[in-house]
């Protein structure tokens, strides 16, 4: 069994965090269920196409029955363009520019057969997007749809302020590699001002699942953390996040009756990039 295909975990986030129809609780339909938002708040607002950049490099390690420790790695560098237009809630449009792979996990042509899809969903200003669905299905695609919500961290009602604090409990469905988790997530964040407003956020997560290895069935449980720091501008545009995540697997294939220990690290960014001349 290939580890790094196994394990690497797909979530930016966050993620937000970062799926492809997430359990968050639905976005408002209307108006009149928009909450209010504060005066001076930071909240997202309708933006034009911007483009960013988003690198995560996953360092996996495996336990083996022989009491050898197995290590490998998978790096991605993700383009993508984002978009959000008026409404209530807001269309949010996130089309995916390029990617380019490294390591053991993903080959770069199945990478390739991913460029261009696009998915779409509505997107509520305190970050709440929902009923995201893509154009077409490939694996990669499915893998990065959980880095998506990464985009937009939650915000607490009426908008973000310097010295706010909220928690958010939220549950996703992931496709971390050859998994289909459900990931059940507590979110505890600060607001602070910034050039515009900085959101440090702490993530604990648990994760459930199974998938199929080389015809057999394999279960997955983890636990784990992710710390992030997002800085959004003034007028709801995010400038960038970086974070850090570490997990605690236990693999199991019923089959052979045998389960492997499984330590998972993470460094991620996302990076708004420069207009295009």
């Amino acid at each position: 069994m290939s580890v790094a295909a196994a394990c690497g975990s797909s979530g930016g986030a966050p993620a937000t965090t970062p799926a492809p129809a997430t359990g968050r609780s639905p976005a408002a339909t209307s108006a009149a269920r928009t909450p209010a938002v504060r005066r001076g708040a930071v909240v997202y607002q309708p933006m034009r196409s911007t483009a960013y950049v988003v690198r995560r490099r996953d360092s996996v390690s495996v336990q083996l029955p022989n009491g050898l420790a197995q290590t490998q790695e998978l790096t991605r560098t993700i383009y993508l363009t984002v978009e959000t237009s008026a409404g209530a809630p807001m269309r949010a449009t996130i089309v995916l520019d390029s990617l380019v792979v490294g390591g053991i996990g993903i080959s770069q042509a199945d990478a390739d057969s991913a460029r261009g899809t696009r998915w779409s969903g509505t997107l509520t200003p305190e970050g709440r997007l929902a009923g995201l669905t893509s154009d077409r299905s490939t694996a990669v695609g499915q893998q990065l749809s959980g880095m998506l919500p990464a985009f937009f961290p939650r915000l607490p009602t009426g908008g973000a302020r310097d010295g706010a604090a909220w928690t958010d409990t939220l549950t996703d469905t992931l496709r971390a590699m050859a998994f289909n988790v459900r990931e059940n997530a507590v979110v505890a964040s600060r607001a602070a001002a910034d050039s515009g407003i900085r959101i440090e956020s702490t993530v604990t997560f648990t994760r459930s699942g199974s998938g199929s290895q080389f015809g057999q069935v394999a279960e997955v449980q983890a636990t784990g953390t992710r710390h992030l720091t997002s800085r959004i501008r003034n007028d709801g545009v995010l400038a960038e996040t970086t974070g850090t995540e570490s997990s605690d697997m236990t693999i199991t294939v019923p089959a052979v009756g045998q389960s492997l220990p499984v330590k998972q690290s993470a460094t991620f960014s996302i990076a708004l990039m420069p207009p295009a001349r």
